[in-house]
């Protein structure tokens, strides 16, 4: 997300203030200039690609240049575009093994993933930090963009994650299991995420209507890339602007 940031940040400053502004601001922030523009180059690329599929409708994009595109401020499809907890959700979907947890024992710092029971966020990550800070309460979950090896396992480029985003679009499969109730012999449902997640609430209802919105976010997927250029059901969007509002709710909380 920080890169979502430092690019938002440097087109901003470059259209408000002008290119050298934009420049003097990323050389002090040791941001790649050149990095922007390849970004915004492709940028333009896949949002010619949408337009062509359908995706992205032509009334939404204005013309920046020779074949070149760029949404408009008040394109339909940007209404969320302020919503970085939704942004962060949606990132999951392109890493879906690539969650990780924090221990709850062991050393401060130590990281579990599918694959690997000992881990740390990389020091070039703005979301390491060597020892606890005061006064501020760590994410339990991350979304790493990769795994390296060197004097140790490291996760580098890491997201902070809630459990709404990893439940609703992480992982691969979530499946609900029968789970007997030590205190009796109750079984009660419990979803498990890629055979190491253990999703649970003190609600059952919580899981219960969690699980059947990501569903639904798997259909209503299946459907656009079936008919790209049909507006979703009715129902359909409705589950689609809920969870948007909720991300909305999770980010003012924050």
């Amino acid at each position: 997300m920080a890169q979502v940031r430092a690019y938002d940040e440097f087109w901003y400053i470059e259209n408000e203030d002008g290119w050298h502004a934009a420049c003097s601001w990323a050389k002090d922030n040791y941001v790649s200039i050149s990095a922007m523009i390849s970004i915004k180059a492709v940028r333009s690329q896949l949002l010619d690609e949408l337009k062509k599929i359908g995706l992205v409708d032509a009334s939404d994009l204005t013309r920046v240049g020779f074949k070149k595109y760029a949404l408009r401020s008040d394109a339909t499809v940007n209404r969320n575009a302020d919503n970085e907890m939704l942004h962060g959700a949606v990132l999951a979907v392109g890493f879906p093994g690539n969650i990780s947890s924090r221990r709850q024992l062991g050393s401060f710092g130590t990281l579990r993933t599918r694959t690997e029971s000992h881990s740390e966020l990389h020091p070039s990550s703005v979301t390491f930090h060597r020892k606890p800070p005061r006064g501020v309460k760590l994410s339990s979950w991350y979304l790493y963009r990769e795994m390296v090896l060197s004097s140790q396992v490291f996760l580098r480029e890491c997201t902070m994650m809630r459990p709404e985003q990893i439940v609703l679009f992480g992982g691969h499969l979530l499946e609900s299991f029968a789970k007997q109730n030590p205190a009796g012999n109750v079984m009660r449902p419990v979803d498990v995420l890629d055979d190491w997640i253990v999703a649970e609430s003190p609600c059952d209802d919580t899981m219960s209507v969690l699980a059947s919105a990501r569903r639904d976010i798997n259909a209503a997927l299946e459907y656009k890339v079936m008919y790209p250029r049909y507006p979703l059901p009715d129902e359909s969007q409705a589950v689609i602007d809920s969870i948007c509002n909720m991300f909305d709710v999770l980010n003012d909380e924050r």
